[in-house]
């Protein structure tokens, strides 16, 4: 299985090598869940629940009841916002769907490119253009901003996922995704489709195996400007197991995860392995649960070299905060993630 995907992603990767847009689909690959980012998003081999619809859509055969889940994220000093909302039903007793939607918003942009008065020779407000720079949008010498001109327009990007999982026996589950990506900036926008494949396997009772190909045929958005932007293909493997402890009903899960880009490197550091076009950085994590009702998680991803969070149980309710920190870029911020899990099989819900 490992090896088929390997060869799917480079096999696509030689195909599109000269056309991908390199960060065409950076807004998806942020990832979902203050659970998994709590845990650097080592979370491909873990995830059992709602989740599993963006990480890996074979996890969704792991849910017994309905499920839905949000997320509210600020990022970069509260610029960017980003919320995640998902519902899954499990279904004939091996399989479920699942349902997700992920908008990453940037509001209030101002917009100056007809706002620049030029004084010209003359010392007149838009009377002549000698260097031959009014209206280009940037504040050269001997010009001034018309406030009054100045309009505002905002940036956002949707993805929309529809999922399938199911366990195909005991120890073997796959699954898949199609999503519908929009993306509007200013007056113009760009739409595509892409699809994913994604395996969970169980062996030793205790030790799960996880891939994920997003993005396996290569998606394509097209803007209404005639331009087209390619999204490459991304390969998630990692490996965790369940490790029980001699303390009050406690258990530890610890996590490792490998994942493969196609559009270059993108970790923070050179941490990894590049071959070509491609770049395969090693993410980690874990989380300790503490009576099943307490839950504690730290990791290291792709982007955040340190990431920690929480969790807190409440019958069919989990509420998780994580936060994450990007060296890098101190001057913006630490990102902060607060999301509800709520599980309709809990007495919360139903007598």
């Amino acid at each position: 299985m490992f090896a088929l995907l390997s060869m799917i992603v480079f096999s696509s990767q030689a195909l599109f090598a000269q056309s991908i847009a390199k960060y065409a689909g950076e807004f998806i690959s942020t990832g979902v869940g203050a659970r998994a980012l709590g845990m650097g998003s080592a979370f491909v081999s873990v995830v059992d629940d709602v989740t599993a619809g963006y990480w890996n859509a074979a996890g969704l055969a792991s849910i017994d009841y309905q499920q839905a889940s949000v997320m509210h994220s600020e990022r970069f000093a509260g610029i960017v916002s980003y919320d995640y909302a998902a519902y899954a039903r499990p279904y004939a007793d091996d399989r479920a769907i699942s349902f997700s939607m992920i908008r990453l918003g940037v509001e209030g942009i101002p917009n100056t490119t007809n706002a620049l008065l030029d004084y010209g020779t003359d010392g007149i407000p838009g009377t002549d253009d000698p260097d031959g720079t009014e209206g280009n949008g940037q504040l050269d010498f001997g010009e001034r901003l018309d406030e009054d001109a100045i309009t505002k327009f905002s940036d956002s990007e949707w993805a929309f996922y529809l999922s399938y999982g199911r366990q195909l026996n005991e120890r073997f589950a796959y699954g898949g995704s199609v999503k519908f990506l929009r993306k509007a900036f200013a007056n113009h926008s760009a739409n595509g489709i892409g699809f994913d494949i994604a395996m969970k396997y169980r062996f030793r009772d205790r030790w799960f195996i996880g891939a994920n190909l997003q993005d396996v045929t290569t998606t394509l958005l097209a803007w209404d400007t005639g331009t087209k932007e390619l999204i490459s293909p991304t390969l998630r493997s990692g490996i965790s197991t369940l490790v029980k402890l001699p303390f009050s009903e406690s258990w530890l899960m610890p996590s490792i995860e490998f994942v493969t880009r196609t559009d270059g490197d993108r970790s923070f550091s050179s941490d990894g392995i590049g071959l070509g076009a491609s770049f395969t950085s090693l993410t980690f994590g874990g989380e300790l649960h503490v009576n099943d009702r307490l839950i504690l998680r730290a990791g290291r991803g792709e982007v955040e070299p340190f990431s920690a969070g929480i969790g807190i149980k409440v019958r069919g309710a989990t509420v998780d905060y994580s936060f994450g920190s990007v060296s890098s870029q101190e001057n913006l911020g630490d990102t902060h993630r607060v999301s509800l899990l709520v599980d309709f099989n809990s007495g919360l819900w139903i007598e």
